[in-house]
Order: C-alpha cells, then sequence, then structure tokens
C-alpha cells in the first residue's frame, strides 16, 4: 500500500454542523495566512475516502454526478441533502469506495431523494474544495444540509458496511461536534479523541485552540522510540501493558503532528512551514515505525514547493540508509510515480522494485510509468499482472480498465 494511500486510512469519525463557506479569518497565533474567502463546514471522521460532489438544479436526486456544490444546493428541495464525495484515481481506498458502494445499486439507495455530487480531489475544483472545506483525507464524504452547512463527514474507507453506517449517522447528526466535545470531556486521558476534537476544531475554524490541543497530545510522548523499543521475553505482564500504553500515547502523538502537517501542507499550502515541521516528526520519530511516513511526507512539502530533485535525494538517502530494502525501494517507487516525476526518473527505480520484490503495488507502478511513456502494450501487460495476483483491488482494476 502506497505511503499516500496508508496516509489516507486511519480511522476516525467526527460531524460537524457548520455554516458553508464560513470560515473567513484565521483564528489568531496561526504561523500561516488564510486564504480568505468563504469555506465550508466541517466534520472529523475517522475513515478515508473517495469524492462525491452534488449535483444542482438540472441533477437528478438519487444519483452520482460531476458538479459544482453550489449549483447543488441551489436546487435542493426542502430536506434534501447533498453528499459530496472528494477522492482521487491514485487513492486505493476511493476506487474500492466507487467499485464496491458508489457504482453499485447501494450508492443509489443512500443517496435515495438526495443529491450526490463527485468532486477529482486533482482537479482544480477540487483544490478549491479542499481548501474551502478543509480535506485532508481522500475519501472524504461530506454532508451539507439544504441551507449549505455541514450535517457531518466521513473520511476513508475500509469496508462497505462501516462506511454506510458512517454516512447515515454523520447525515442524521449523531456524529455531531457538541457530541464529540462531550465524550472528549468525560474521558481527556483518551489521547485519539482529543486528536479528533481538535481535528473538528480544525474543521470548523478554530485552528489556535486545535493546534494547541494537537500540541499537547504530542508533548504526552517526548522521547517516541523507546516505546516502540522491543521488550525482553521474560517482561511481565505489567510491564508489557505500560509498553503498550506507551505505544498508544506516541501513536496518538504522531497522528497529531501528521494533521497539523497535512494541515499545513494540503489545505493552508504553506510547503515551508509543513515541511518544517514533517522535518521535526522525522527527526523526533526517528527508529520507530511512523518515520518512514514523516519522511515522504517532508519530501512532499519539498516537492510542492518546487525542490523536486531535493525531494527524491532526500528519499534516495534513506533508501540507501536502509541497505535499499525492499520496503525502503517501494516507498521511493511509490512517491516518484505518484508525484509524476518524469520516466527516465521513475522507471529504473520501479524496475529495480519489480526485480526485488515482485508485487500487486509494483506491477501497478509499472504500468503508470509505462503509460506515461505512450508503452501501451506494456502498461496494459503490467496492470494485467497486478490484476491477476490481487484481483479484488480496484485500483488496480480501474487502472487497466482506463488504459487505452
Amino acid at each position: 500500500m502506497s505511503e499516500r494511500t496508508r496516509a489516507s486510512t486511519s480511522p476516525s469519525l467526527t460531524a460537524v454542523p457548520r455554516d458553508p463557506f464560513s470560515r473567513g479569518q484565521p483564528s489568531s497565533g496561526r504561523p500561516w495566512s488564510s486564504h480568505g474567502g468563504r469555506t465550508a463546514g466541517r466534520v472529523g471522521l475517522g475513515f478515508a475516502f473517495a469524492v462525491a460532489l452534488l449535483v444542482a438544479s438540472s441533477v437528478r436526486a438519487g444519483t452520482w454526478s460531476e458538479r459544482r456544490i453550489d449549483e447543488a444546493l441551489q436546487g435542493l428541495k426542502p430536506g434534501q441533502v447533498v453528499l459530496v464525495e472528494v477522492g482521487a484515481e491514485w487513492c486505493g481506498p476511493c476506487q474500492q469506495l466507487k467499485n464496491e458502494v458508489l457504482d453499485t445499486p447501494a450508492g443509489r439507495e443512500l443517496l435515495g431523494d438526495d443529491v450526490g455530487i463527485l468532486v477529482d480531489f486533482d482537479s482544480d475544483y477540487g483544490q478549491e474544495v479542499k481548501r474551502g472545506y478543509g480535506v485532508m483525507v481522500v475519501p472524504s464524504l461530506l454532508v451539507l444540509h439544504a441551507e449549505g452547512y455541514e450535517l457531518g463527514r466521513v473520511q476513508g474507507y475500509r469496508s462497505k458496511r462501516e462506511w454506510l453506517d458512517a454516512v447515515r449517522d454523520a447525515r442524521s447528526g449523531r456524529l455531531g461536534f457538541d457530541a464529540l466535545a462531550r465524550r472528549a470531556k468525560s474521558a481527556p486521558k483518551d489521547l485519539e479523541l482529543q486528536v479528533a476534537l481538535a481535528q473538528a476544531r480544525l474543521f470548523r475554524g478554530e485552528d489556535a485552540r486545535a493546534h494547541a490541543a494537537l500540541d499537547r497530545v504530542q508533548a504526552a510522548c517526548p522521547e517516541p522510540k523507546p516505546a516502540y523499543a522491543a521488550l525482553p521475553a521474560e517482561a511481565s505482564d505489567r510491564d508489557k501493558k505500560a509498553a503498550a500504553k506507551a505505544r498508544a500515547t506516541c501513536d496518538a502523538a504522531a497522528h497529531a503532528g501528521r494533521i497539523q502537517g497535512r494541515w499545513l501542507l494540503r489545505v493552508r499550502e504553506d510547503e515551508g512551514a509543513a515541511r518544517a515541521l514533517f522535518h521535526a516528526l522525522v527527526e523526533r520519530f526517528a527508529g520507530t515505525p511512523h518515520h518512514p511516513g514523516f519522511l515522504y511526507w517532508e519530501a512532499s512539502a519539498m516537492r510542492d514547493a518546487g525542490d523536486r530533485p531535493g525531494a527524491v535525494a532526500l528519499l534516495e538517502g534513506w533508501v540507501a540508509d536502509q541497505g535499499e530494502s525492499a520496503e525502503a525501494v517501494a516507498l521511493l517507487a511509490d512517491f516518484v510515480v505518484q508525484m509524476s516525476y518524469p520516466a527516465s526518473i521513475s522507471e529504473p527505480i520501479v524496475q529495480k522494485l519489480v526485480a526485488q520484490a515482485p508485487s500487486a503495488e509494483a506491477y501497478y507502478l509499472l504500468s503508470r510509468v509505462l503509460a506515461s511513456k505512450g508503452d501501451t502494450e506494456g502498461a496494459r501487460l503490467a496492470a494485467g499482472r497486478a490484476v491477476e495476483t490481487e484481483p479484488q483491488t480496484a485500483l488496480y482494476q480501474n487502472h487497466l480498465k482506463h488504459l487505452p
């Protein structure tokens, strides 16, 4: 699974009713400037999913289509809501959601008399929606009231039933901000719950309070590396419980840092601040399972800032430090393909991965590289190998289907 996909699948559910496009000016105490404008209400839920935009006046209820949100809201009848699904072609969970729900009778049944919109995260309009609604994860489903405010949000996708249940809860308002705030207040030691509330505050435009809360969660794990150290075989049950608690604390701290960095990079589009934050996390979480992911995001910030050679060099240095392990090469291969580096750079890296550790993901990446250089036959062959290896993975199925 790619780092970008992996980063989009952590679960957390919250719904935040809010006025549409009401972010306005940022809260005080932020190291970045607001994009201004009017933004949408937000919710923070715990899964990551593909996109669905709402349709408007000329759009029929009960169907998913690609339209602007403002058009859809104008055409709503009393009692209707708009479901906006934001996703991306490269996002595995987005494609799985599409195949298992949106393109099936279950997707039409979910809409009923309501309107469903599909938004491509990478399109110009998708970037507008990203900034306006604070979309950090794909897929993300926004549930908008007829008056324009957000009733709830579902992030990510793990299974059909779980996702459908989460959407129904978001639509009903059972995942509202007030309910989340009460839960967090009653369980102050539940750090993941505090992170979920902080994320919901970001969606509501309460940036200063959100970042203060995320900073507190990070401070709970001052030295992450010892928390992930292997215990001796003779460790007592008490020691094992203490170690599990320390790991959970540091996992929550890493989650908090990741949210802050992605908010800076994806929503605020402040590449410099995002890189500085991710670099600090890279150093702090060195020697832990979170280190490669933070390194990937630091490279992403560098690439977005225009330092494409430096981003690759950063990851290549880490790959060398890892003895060019298959896992390290896979992360580098994913990065150069997902970030649209030319085939002259990406193909040797991906070919190395295929030779070193052939897998469905490796074949899929190779297919994308070959397609980018016009080798349709080779691309179809590689995509076919990916589908043969993992026939249930929608990302590979849909990629092969759309090749010339």
